[in-house]
C-alpha cells in the first residue's frame, strides 16, 4: 500500500498536468470536468464487479482483474499524443531548487496561491464527509450497510450532476464567483447534513454537498491549469494533487476522532462553520483571483 501510495503521488500529478496539452485552452474546463465524471464512475462501477468477482471466483482474482485493467491504462496511455504541448524551457536545478520555485510562484502569484487556500479549506473541513459515512450510518442514523450504500450513492448522484453542469460551461469566465459561490452551499450543506434528523433528510441534503463539492474542486483545478506558466504546471499541480488527496484524510482524522469522543453532530458542525469563514475570506479574494485566473 505505501508503494501504491508513492506511485500515486508520482502518476497523479502527471496525469493532471498533461489535460492541457490534450485539448484547447477554451476546452480545459469541460476537459477537466469530464475527468470528474469518468473518476466517479469508476468509483461506483469497480467496487461492484469487484463485489461479482469476489462472490463467483474470491478475492485474489479481483486483484488479478485489477492488475489486468492497469495494463490496459497503459496501452491506451502509449498511443496518446500530444497535440498542445506546454512551451518549456528546461532549467538545470536540484529537486529542491525546483520545489522552491515552484513554491514561491504559489505564494507569490495573486489567484493561485487564494484558489489553492480555499480548496485546502474545502479538502480539510468538507470533503471528510464521505469517510465520516459509516460512522453517520450506524451510530446516529441506525441504518447499517443499507443506508452507507443509500448515502455514498447520493454522494455519487451529486458529484456526477456538479461535474456535467461544469462540463456544458466550456469556459473559465466566471469560475471563481462559481467557486466561492459553492464554498457557501457546501458549509450550509454540511450544517444541515450534520444535524439531519432522519437518513431521508441525510438523502436530500448529501447531494447537495458533493455537488458543490465537486463544482468548488474542479472549478478551482480548471483556473489554475489556465493561469500556471507552463514551466511550472507540474509542480503547481503537484502541490494541488497533495491537497486534494491529503487534506481530506487529516481532516476525517480529527473530525472522526473527535466525534467518537463527543458525539457525531457537533465536530462536523464546527468544521461547517470553519468552512463558512473560508467562503467569507474567498469573497474578499474573489476579485483579485477572478482577474489573474480568468485571462
Amino acid at each position: 500500500m505505501a508503494a501504491r501510495g508513492f506511485l500515486n503521488a508520482w502518476s497523479h500529478p502527471a496525469r493532471q498536468a498533461l489535460v492541457p496539452s490534450l485539448v484547447p485552452l477554451e476546452d480545459l474546463p469541460a476537459a477537466v470536468a469530464m475527468n470528474s465524471v469518468f473518476f466517479n464512475t469508476a468509483r461506483f462501477i469497480g467496487p461492484a464487479l469487484a463485489g461479482v468477482i469476489i462472490a463467483k471466483w474470491g478475492i485474489g482474482y479481483a486483484f488479478v482483474f485489477n492488475t489486468v485493467s492497469f495494463f490496459i491504462f497503459f496501452i491506451a496511455l502509449s498511443s496518446i499524443r500530444v497535440p498542445y504541448p506546454d512551451a518549456m524551457t528546461r532549467k538545470h536545478q536540484s529537486l529542491f531548487g525546483q520545489l522552491n520555485e515552484g513554491f514561491r510562484h504559489i505564494i507569490g502569484h495573486p489567484g493561485i496561491g487564494p484558489i489553492l487556500l480555499l480548496l485546502l479549506a474545502g479538502a480539510l473541513l468538507a470533503r471528510p464527509v464521505t469517510d465520516l459515512l459509516p460512522g453517520f450510518s450506524g451510530a446516529v442514523f441506525d441504518s447499517g450497510a443499507t443506508g452507507l450504500a443509500w448515502m455514498t450513492s447520493a454522494m455519487g448522484f451529486g458529484s456526477m450532476f456538479g461535474a456535467f453542469a461544469i462540463a456544458q460551461r466550456g469556459h473559465v469566465s466566471g469560475l471563481a464567483r462559481v467557486a466561492v459561490l459553492n464554498t457557501l452551499v457546501m458549509a450550509l450543506a454540511l450544517f444541515a447534513f450534520a444535524f439531519a434528523p432522519t437518513i431521508w433528510v441525510a438523502l436530500l441534503v448529501l447531494p447537495v454537498v458533493s455537488y458543490a463539492m465537486t463544482v468548488t474542486g474542479i472549478s478551482c483545478q480548471s483556473l489554475i491549469q489556465n493561469a500556471v506558466d507552463g514551466n511550472l504546471r507540474g509542480r503547481v499541480m503537484s502541490i494541488y494533487s497533495l491537497i486534494f488527496h491529503t487534506g481530506p484524510a487529516a481532516g476525517a482524522l480529527i473530525i472522526g476522532t473527535l466525534s467518537e469522543n463527543i458525539n457525531w453532530h457537533w465536530p462536523l458542525a464546527c468544521s461547517a462553520a470553519l468552512c463558512l469563514m473560508a467562503w467569507l475570506w474567498g469573497r474578499k479574494k474573489q476579485k483579485a483571483m477572478a482577474a489573474s485566473l480568468e485571462i
